[in-house]
């Protein structure tokens, strides 16, 4: 089961849409879940809404597998990914080893960081049943990037 909403982003001063799958059991139970978050929400769950069409299809596979994890899916800005996702402007650092001036991006990536610990999580451990201690995220290529970074700045989050 997916549910959808929006939730403002203040550091941005926008709203994002959020999809968390709910375990097959999570309704017919008291239980507490882990929690796994996953940047680029879009392309987690559902071809449909995926960029491309193709997702991960992660619904599918959790609800075939009956494995007991709430997913919370952060949909990504597209023309903000790359500076969301990177917490260090590249353009000045690029340059000491390539001796030209690179497209800049990045910088964003702490401000992002920040609203997951100290927004998002905290609402979805208030209105979901989770095991706060267990936590992890998960991301491809840039989104690897922002999950590296915020697990050493936040190692026991």
């Amino acid at each position: 089961m997916l549910d959808i909403f929006s939730i403002a982003i203040k550091a941005f001063q926008h709203d994002r849409q959020i999809r968390v799958y709910l375990p097959k059991s999570y309704l017919s139970s008291n239980k507490k879940y882990p929690v796994l978050y996953m940047h680029d929400g879009q392309n987690v769950f559902r071809n449909d809404d995926a960029i491309g069409k193709v997702s991960l299809e992660l619904e599918k596979y959790l609800d075939e597998e009956f494995l007991d994890v709430i997913v919370v899916a952060i949909d990504q800005n597209s023309s903000e990914r790359k500076n969301e996702y990177c917490p260090w402007e590249n353009g000045a650092y690029s340059k000491q080893f390539l001796e030209k001036v690179t497209p800049s991006f990045g910088g964003k990536g702490k401000q992002y960081a920040e609203f997951i610990v100290e927004e998002l999580k905290p609402y979805i451990d208030e209105k979901y049943r989770t095991m706060q201690s267990q936590t992890a995220m998960a991301g491809i290529s840039m989104g690897g990037l922002i999950t590296l970074y915020m697990a050493c700045c936040y190692p026991k989050i």
